[in-house]
């Protein structure tokens, strides 16, 4: 019985108090966005925002109008619409309209080089290339400026969002950096799993290695908001080298520290916001999608990761149990009492999990709820891993096996 002791607090306890400890020493790793910036360079940096959109026509202008709103003095947006088909061309062109010098309309699948914004429409996708790779290739072939901001047409940025970061990356010379979002939950799903998913994603790909330049084997991204200088973006052949990938963004940044140049990536809920995942189905699918790409399709990080959520995490609960019995009938109060630090350590870190992405703490205290579903859609990323076939907007897309 005393080796069973042991192992379940080696199991049960140990890693939970790891997870603990990692958040203290990382947390300032990972929040450097909330320290003062320091001064832009005189003259600041030219930018270009580049937003693809497909079928957005619920929520582009919106999105149009907070680009537009940065309080950075020198920058360019561009928004590349990708053969959609909900009105979202007429919203930008009207856009484009209101924005440009004389109010004239930049002809399709051109820009106006002195308009705030422009816009470019692709009409057809060609071959060898995913959707929004190839909209955002085509978005960035003729920028010349310094650096290049990829934002995603669901994601609403603060207007100070643009110039907080340019700061920061010029100041300590990163020449990548992805900032992490804040969750517009608000439906009951949304608020339970999204934050646990993408705690477990962050686990599993090691995400705070992305700050350590010694690991340039380690990198992932957000490509909801992601800066790159562009001499570095083209340099690592930027979304072509990665038009076939899933998850480009986690991808080009594997790319970019790899050949040595300075990545970071940063908790952000103060300055990006996005509504990730509305419904279940929509849970499934982009997680699926998510899991099996940053993973490159290999089931082992999954496989382990509800192996965990198994004997480390749900095993609280009969334990918990067990030690009650054990210390009522048997007087022997040493399984209850690891049980009870095993749960307080899992309660601690999954409450700082949620409260990092401001949705409350309240869901947080639900793993029982949380953690099997979790490893159903952590399943279906395996499942993914197998068949490669994924849907996005209603597109049908299959990878390519090498």
């Amino acid at each position: 019985m005393q080796l069973l002791f042991w192992l379940y607090v080696a199991v049960g306890v140990v890693p939970w108090g790891a997870f603990c400890a990692g958040i203290l020493v990382n947390r300032k790793k990972m929040r450097r966005m909330f320290e003062a910036p320091p001064p832009l360079p005189a003259p600041p940096p030219g930018v270009t925002i580049v937003t693809p959109a497909k079928d957005e026509s619920a929520h582009i202008e919106a999105c149009v109008l907070r680009l537009m709103s940065q309080d950075y003095r020198n920058y360019f947006v561009r928004v590349i619409n990708d053969r959609s088909s909900d009105g979202t061309a007429e919203c930008l062109d009207r856009l484009a309209r209101e924005r440009s010098p004389g109010g004239d309309q930049p002809e399709h699948g051109s820009t106006a080089a002195k308009a705030r914004l422009s816009v470019l429409h692709i009409a057809h996708l060609p071959g060898g290339w995913l959707g929004k790779c190839n909209a955002l290739h085509e978005g960035t072939r003729d920028v010349d400026s310094d650096w290049l901001l990829f934002v995603d047409s669901d994601v609403s940025i603060e207007p100070d969002a643009l110039s907080r970061t340019v700061a920061f990356a010029a100041a300590r010379g990163y020449d990548a950096v992805s900032l992490l979002p804040r969750l517009d939950a608000r439906s009951f799903i949304e608020r339970l799993m999204i934050p646990v998913c993408g705690t477990s994603w962050g686990i599993m790909t090691l995400m705070h290695w992305t700050n350590d330049d010694r690991r340039p084997t380690y990198a992932v991204a957000n490509g909801q908001f992601f800066l790159v200088r562009r001499e570095a973006y083209e340099h690592v052949g930027g979304h072509q080298g990665v038009r076939q990938e899933i998850v480009e963004d986690v991808e080009l940044m594997r790319s970019l520290k790899a050949a040595g140049y300075r990545c970071r990536l940063f908790a952000a809920p103060h300055l990006v916001a996005t509504r990730m995942h509305a419904t279940a189905a929509e849970l499934r699918s982009g997680w699926g999608r998510i899991f099996a790409g940053t993973s490159r399709f290999r089931p082992g990080p999954m496989i382990g990761a509800i192996a965990f959520l198994l004997v480390s995490g749900l095993s609280v609960y009969p334990m918990l149990a067990f030690g009650a019995y054990r210390a009522t009938v048997l007087h022997d109060g040493a399984f209850l009492a690891a049980a009870g630090g095993h749960w307080i350590l899992m309660t601690l870190f999954l409450a700082y999990t949620y409260h990092a992405v401001r949705v409350g703490v309240a869901h947080g205290l639900l793993p029982i709820a949380s953690f099997p579903m979790l490893i159903g859609l952590l399943w279906e990323g395996i499942r993914r891993c197998s068949d490669r076939k994924f849907a996005w907007r209603g597109t049908a897309v299959e990878i390519a096996r090498e």
